[in-house]
């Protein structure tokens, strides 16, 4: 930005899922994920695109090209050229909110609402004490709601923080959801 003397945009590509083979499988991709969402949180005009649904198990450069592709130009029309049709922007969890044995989970860039493509439960871990509890999932709108035993407990949900996944949450636009961790 100082180079071009001009306040750029700047649009970054989430690490892939990847689960690796030898020394790349020890790293925590997740954290660099984490990392990668802080930095352009951090920086304006600086937008972070998420991209695990695209990854491949054994090859940390993926050949699903055409999604990323897609992704960031329905960013770069939104964000940079003012296209308000588009989202530009993948949904984030903003809010966690337990009452008795229900969690409700707010997110962030739905557009016409979240869309579940997947096995949800293969990615969404509920534990309490680090024991797995069991739950029902119901999407509305921009909400996510889990029902399960959580009155009274202290409960850690994370969504697809593994080195490899296949997120199977998205909102109206085909953008997946960012990956999270929270405690409630």
């Amino acid at each position: 930005r100082k180079l071009w003397k001009e306040d750029l945009p700047f649009y970054q590509i989430e690490l892939a899922p990847f689960r690796g083979i030898g020394p790349t499988a020890a790293k925590r991709y997740p954290a660099m994920r984490h990392q990668q969402a802080k930095a352009a949180a951090s920086i304006n005009d600086v937008y972070d695109l998420c991209i695990l649904d695209a990854g491949e198990e054994y090859n940390i450069h993926p050949r699903h090209k055409k999604i990323v592709g897609e992704r960031l130009s329905r960013s770069v029309l939104k964000h940079s050229y003012g296209f308000d049709e588009y989202i530009g922007d993948s949904p984030r969890a903003l809010s966690f909110d337990k009452q008795g044995d229900t969690i409700t989970i707010l997110f962030s860039h739905t557009g016409k609402g979240l869309e579940c493509k997947g096995d949800l439960k293969k990615y969404l871990l509920v534990t309490h004490q680090g024991k797995e509890l069991d739950y029902t999932a119901e999407i509305k709108n921009n909400r996510l709601i889990l029902k399960g035993p959580f009155n009274d407990k202290t409960v850690r949900i994370e969504f697809c923080e593994s080195n490899y996944c296949i997120d199977p949450l998205f909102n109206s636009d085909n953008d997946p959801v960012f990956a999270f961790t929270a405690e409630v």
